[in-house]
């Protein structure tokens, strides 16, 4: 089998193996503002996903001529196994997860699809029903709530079918769950108390217990805007109080955590799902779930139901999981190999960086973001929610603010923009606009206009009507700026392009809001 490795063929194939969300449009773009190749566009969308860099572009061919030359005297499922076994001892290595005894790392399409397997893991007394309790269901993957009932959220699945939003991937895994979400805002989209977050769901827990079921908690680790909930005491009381009919599922898929707080998640015997993709800057959609010893030994001699060979593959699974591999399909998904290749180049690149400037980095975006975007009145910043830990804390990425979220308003205009106007308006961010709003290159808007910036998609705030858009730091970003002499031959002069693009994003949007009238082609506000 020939495996071709042209530049056109692999970002085709870089797009492979997922849902619809990795779909380019006619402009070349995701749904999420990325192309599957290196793009001229500043990465402040890793929030929600980012283009490759040229780091991650070239990993991935590396990546697809391995494949070519295994293929010459292998199956596509023996290259596969070993391909993914190799991954997942990387991934491992990268995380210290040696420090944690025993556990597991599986591969999966997406984030979401990682919903699938914690059903199972959390269901396996067949007679018992799952309550499945997802924290933030607006400030965290779109068909959050739907994988967490086991079922379709896209109408196109890993494995290339065609199925219907809603419908059960499994009638007997679907029909024993119950989904029940707990809001991180109030209905006027401030965010509530943690106190009252944690009552929620721990009122949710304690009835799910008494009505027989397990429960499956989501701690959301890092939602669209930052949020931090439950709080892990509450969850660590509810899995003492009641042992192993509480599941806790850590969304780290933001990859905003650091590794000595994984590997700890990891120890209370939690189920953890993070993504190469995010923070760490590889290309959407690379998922994993880690799954601790205790969860893991039960699932040695578990069959995944029919409906899973949708999105997973034998090879994605450890090779432990004998029965779990003999009822999955061989076939690969040369997408997810790929894409997995990038973001490991991502997050060695970030780990191998300097600690201090990797810091200095963190500290100067966490002062100078909000600085810039409070002095602009288009900008409306919301309040950030706290870091889990103090400034001084060792573990980096849980003591900054790497995210900010805002509204955006417009002279003239009544009230903050829609969901469907912000859409519209990232979009615009994304692009060159200096032919469409005729600014010649002597114009003093020229620069900024002409950059594109990706920024992170609009999210919806409670049931108030209200929605924000975001800005972010991402691990791509920061490996640059705190070594590349691309970006300057000193840490300070790298910096002062970091100011300088933050600078350029303020002005851009301000030319964007001056022209808004020329601009707007959206009509629900």
């Amino acid at each position: 089998m020939e495996f071709a490795v042209d530049a056109h063929t692999l970002a085709d194939s870089l797009t492979d193996g997922g849902d619809t969300r990795l779909l380019l449009d006619d402009n070349g773009l995701s749904k999420y503002g990325c192309t599957p190749f290196p793009r001229n566009t500043i990465p402040f969308g890793s929030c929600t996903a980012s283009t490759m860099s040229l780091r991650a572009w070239e990993a991935a061919q590396a990546g697809a001529i391995r494949i070519r030359e295994m293929l010459r005297d292998q199956s596509p499922a023996e290259v596969a196994d070993a391909l993914c076994a190799e991954i997942r001892e990387t991934l491992a290595g990268l995380l210290g997860l040696a420090e944690v005894p025993g556990g597991e790392l599986v591969l999966t399409p997406s984030g979401t699809d990682v919903e699938l397997i914690a059903l199972l893991l959390a269901g396996r007394e067949m007679g018992r029903d799952i309550l499945n309790i997802v924290v933030g269901p607006n400030e965290v993957g779109s068909g959050t709530t739907l994988a967490a009932g086991a079922l379709h959220f896209d109408h196109q699945v890993p494995s290339g079918a065609q199925r219907e939003v809603g419908q059960a991937v499994d009638e007997a895994l679907a029909a024993r769950v119950t989904v029940e979400t707990v809001s991180l805002r109030t209905t006027d989209g401030s965010m509530r108390l943690p106190a009252e977050i944690d009552r929620a769901v721990e009122q949710l827990v304690e009835a799910g217990i008494e009505a027989g079921q397990r429960v499956i908690v989501h701690v959301v680790a890092h939602s669209k805007t930052g949020v931090h909930a439950p709080t892990l005491g509450t969850v660590n009381r509810l899995v003492e109080r009641h042992g192993d009919r509480v599941v806790g599922l850590i969304d780290a898929a933001q990859g905003r955590i650091s590794r000595r707080g994984l590997r700890a998640y990891l120890q209370r015997g939690y189920l953890l799902m993070l993504t190469g993709s995010k923070f760490y800057g590889g290309p959407p959609f690379s998922g994993a779930l880690l799954v601790p010893d205790r969860l893991a030994n039960a699932m040695q001699e578990t069959r995944f139901p029919e409906g899973f060979s949708d999105y997973f593959t034998a090879a994605e699974m450890p090779e432990a999981w004998a029965t779990v591999r003999d009822h999955l399909p061989k076939r690969a998904n040369w997408g997810l190999l790929l894409r997995w290749f990038a973001a490991l180049e991502e997050m060695q690149a970030y780990y191998l960086s300097s600690p201090e400037a990797r810091l200095a980095v963190l500290r100067h975006f966490e002062r100078e973001a909000p600085r810039v975007l409070k002095a602009n009145p288009v900008v409306d910043l919301l309040p950030v929610w706290p870091p889990v830990l103090s400034d001084t804390a060792e573990r980096v990425l849980e003591s900054k603010t790497t995210v900010f979220s805002f509204r955006v308003s417009i002279e003239g205009h009544v009230g903050p923009l829609s969901k469907l106007a912000l859409k519209q308006w990232v979009q615009l961010l994304n692009t060159d606009l200096t032919e469409r709003l005729a600014i010649k290159s002597s114009s003093a808007d020229y620069e900024a206009a002409r950059q594109p910036f990706q920024i992170g998609q609009p999210v919806g705030l409670g049931d108030s009507g209200l929605a924000i858009v975001r800005i972010a730091l991402g691990a791509s970003l920061i490996t640059s700026l705190a070594e590349d002499d691309a970006y300057g031959a000193t840490l300070d002069e790298r910096l002062g392009w970091l100011d300088r693009h933050l600078a350029l994003l303020s002005e851009k949007m301000t030319v964007m809001a001056e022209r808004w009238t020329d601009l707007h082609t959206t009509h629900d506000d």
